[in-house]
């Protein structure tokens, strides 16, 4: 199973079970795709990295 995660500008983000539509997203928002294992290590890993891809997590197209 897949969860969203929404970024925010402020650095901020949300975990949604499903993919959400460009229309709900605010401006300048991006989301990413991760598994149900993904850790809070592995989130706070891929924050310090500057949200760049990591293994677990990936950018979603618009």
């Amino acid at each position: 199973m897949e969860y969203y995660l929404m970024l925010f500008k402020n650095g901020s983000f949300k975990i949604y079970k499903n993919k959400q539509s460009q229309g709900r997203m605010e401006q300048g928002a991006r989301q990413f795709a991760c598994s149900s294992n993904v850790t809070v290590q592995d989130l706070y890993t891929w924050a310090a990295n500057g949200y760049k891809k990591l293994n677990t997590v990936r950018e979603v197209e618009s």
